[in-house]
C-alpha cells in the first residue's frame, strides 16, 4: 500500500525506479527482520512511500522512527535527457539539499544514499547492513529527543509543584499575617 503522493495519487513499490525500487525492497526488508527478531530496543515501525511533512511529500520514510530515506537518483545532479534546463523538476526533487536541511531542523533524521555508494554494494545484505547502520543513528537520536522531552516534562512539572508550594506558602503567611492582626485589633479594641 502506498501513501499519497504530492499529485493527490498514489505512489505505489512499483511505481518506483529501479534504484528506487531496490533501496524500498531492502529498508522493508530490513525492518521486516528487525520487527520479527524482537529487539528491546527498536520499536516496530514501517516503511512509507510519499510520507507527507511540512517540508513536502518524502519518498521513503520511517515515520515512527522520525527518519527520511533521501535516495539520490542520478537524475537529481544531471539533467535528463530531452528535459531542458527550465523545465520544473517534481515537487519532491526540488532542492534536495535544502529540503534534507529543513526536515534536520525540524527534528528528523535523514538518511542520505547516494546512487555510486548503493550501487557499489553488491548483494542485499550489504543494503541491508548500509540501512542498519544509518538507521541505528535514527534510533539513537529518537532515543535522545525522546529523553530530552521526558527530562523537558519533568523539569516543567517541578516548577509548576514549586510554584504551587510557593502560592501554597503564602497562602498560609497570608492568613497567619490576618489572624495576628485581627487579634492585634481585637486586643487594641478590648483595651478601649
Amino acid at each position: 500500500g502506498g501513501a499519497a503522493s504530492a499529485g493527490g495519487g498514489q505512489l505505489r513499490a512499483e511505481d518506483l525506479r529501479g534504484f528506487e525500487r531496490s533501496v524500498h525492497l531492502a529498508l522493508e526488508r530490513l525492518l521486516g527482520e528487525w520487527t520479527t527478531a524482537g529487539f528491546a530496543d527498536v520499536p516496530p515501525a514501517t516503511a512509507a512511500l510519499a510520507h507527507p511533512t511540512v517540508v513536502g511529500d518524502v519518498r521513503f520514510a520511517v515515520p515512527e522512527w522520525r527518519a527520511v530515506i533521501e535516495v539520490g537518483l542520478p537524475q537529481d545532479l544531471f539533467e535528463v535527457a530531452g528535459q531542458s534546463r527550465d523545465a520544473q523538476p517534481p515537487p519532491w526533487q526540488r532542492l534536495p539539499a535544502l529540503r534534507m536541511r529543513l526536515l534536520r531542523r525540524l527534528g528528523w533524521h535523514v538518511v542520505e544514499v547516494p546512487f555510486q555508494e548503493w550501487r557499489s554494494l553488491t548483494d542485499g545484505l550489504q543494503q541491508r547492513q548500509f540501512l542498519r547502520g544509518h538507521l541505528r543513528e535514527a534510533l539513537h537520536a529518537l532515543r535522545e529527543r525522546e529523553r530530552a522531552e521526558e527530562a523537558a516534562r519533568e523539569r516543567a512539572e517541578r516548577e509548576r509543584n514549586d510554584k504551587d508550594a510557593c502560592r501554597d506558602d503564602r497562602g498560609e503567611a497570608t492568613g497567619a499575617s490576618a489572624a495576628a492582626a485581627a487579634a492585634a485589633r481585637v486586643s487594641v479594641g478590648g483595651a478601649d
